[in-house]
Formats: C-alpha cells, structure tokens, sequence
C-alpha cells in the first residue's frame, strides 16, 4: 500500500494540492483545535511518503516546507519512520547534532549531489562536513595540506587540529582513509584561522589548539563509524 501510495501522490496536481490541501491541513492558527486536527491528517497521510516525496511535499508550498522543517516531536518521528521503513539506512541512529529531517536529506543516495544536483554520477556522504557529493564538486569545497602549506602558508600546528575529509567512495573497496586521499575542507580552514587570529596570549592559542585536537578525534571516529554504517547498509540492500 505504501508503495502504491507514493507512486500516485505525486502524480496528480501538485498546484491544485498546493492551493486547497495546505489551506485545510495547516491554515488554522497553531495551538487551536482546528490546527491540531488538521497536523493529524496531514502526518496520516505523510507517514506513507517515502523520503524522497517528503522533501518533494516540503517544496510544494510555504507552509508545507515550514512545518516539515520544524522541530515538533511529531514531525522528527515522521522522518525517522520514513527513513527506516523505505531506506537502507534504517538501523542507522541519528546523529546528536543533526536533526532527523536533515539526516534523513543527507541519505537520500537516489537525489545525487547535493551541490551539481547530477543524480547521473557516484557520489559519496563526507560525514566531517555532513554533505552528499560527487568527485568533482568534493575537488572544488576542498584543498589539499601541500596547497594549504605551500600557497596559503597556514601553520602546521593549524592543518594538524582541522578534520580532514578523505576522498572515500563506500562502493568501493580498499582503504578509505588513505594519507593520499586526504584533503581539507576549505570553509573548515577558515574557519579555524580565523577564531586562532583573534587571540592574543599563547597560553589562549594552545587551549585553542588542545581543544581543537579533542574534538579532531571525536569527529574522526565518528566518520570511520558513520562510513563503515554506510557501507554495510548499502551491501545490505
């Protein structure tokens, strides 16, 4: 049935839908009766989406976008349901710092790359910075530690505490975290340039450093976690 279900939502007008069916569901004003009603209709009828049409849904109109990005328990729920009855990846936990609507998003392997949007092409989940892309958008968001050495001068101690992001590809096989595929995150770069610059004391820069270099090693045992999930849930499937 739910199957059946997303093959014939979408099929039909979305503008007819867009008009009338989001004026019932959602128009009341939040907290009345009416509005309460009206969410219970709309999560029975979303609860047999897949996520690939709830993010569809979510682009149909304002107030369908609104209300499935908000943070409402019942709205979470919804995306997590989704995700594990219609994905691979439904043994996967949500991760403390993302929400479940956008690791929900970030699984969706089908819609492509996140930043060319080309579903024509490999692409790979990079769980430092927490995005969906394919080889060639990767090289344009990333730099290499000979370029960050060599053309920017950043400081050694500095390349040394910023996470890397490894040029992996869960289809295939070998060792995914390979010094040659290693390369950094540019906004990550800046990001860590700019807070070190702002402080004055070396007292201040190497708390900055040592608290740097903790959470390195949390976010790096968290990807090899995330990725080896990944990669079971997609043989798996």
């Amino acid at each position: 049935m739910k199957y059946y279900f997303n093959q014939i939502f979408f099929n039909n007008s979305q503008n007819n839908m867009s008009s009338s069916f989001a004026k019932i569901i959602i128009d009341p004003l939040p907290g009345t009766d009416e509005y309460e009603s009206g969410l219970k209709i709309f999560l029975r009828i979303c609860r047999y989406l897949n996520p690939y049409n709830l993010l569809k849904l979510s682009c149909v109109c304002k107030k369908f976008n609104a209300l499935l990005c908000s943070e409402r328990y019942s709205i979470s729920c919804l995306w997590e349901q989704s995700r594990i009855d219609f994905t691979p990846f439904g043994s996967m936990k949500c991760p403390e710092d993302m929400s479940n609507r956008e690791f929900t998003k970030l699984l969706c392997i089908e819609n492509g790359c996140q930043n060319c949007w080309n579903k024509n092409v490999r692409i790979c989940i990079y769980w430092i910075p927490r995005v969906r892309l394919c080889e060639s958008c990767l090289l344009l968001l990333v730099i290499s530690k000979k370029e960050l050495e060599q053309k920017w001068i950043v400081a050694p101690e500095l390349i040394n505490v910023i996470p890397p992001v490894f040029h992996e590809d869960p289809w295939n096989e070998g060792n995914p975290w390979d010094e040659s595929k290693k390369s950094y995150w540019i906004s990550h770069v800046y990001e860590i340039q700019s807070e070190y610059c702002t402080l004055k004391s070396n007292d201040e820069k190497s708390f900055l450093l040592s608290e740097r270099k903790c959470k390195l090693n949390e976010l790096m045992n968290f990807s090899r976690i995330q990725h080896e999930l990944t990669l079971s849930c997609i043989r798996t499937s």
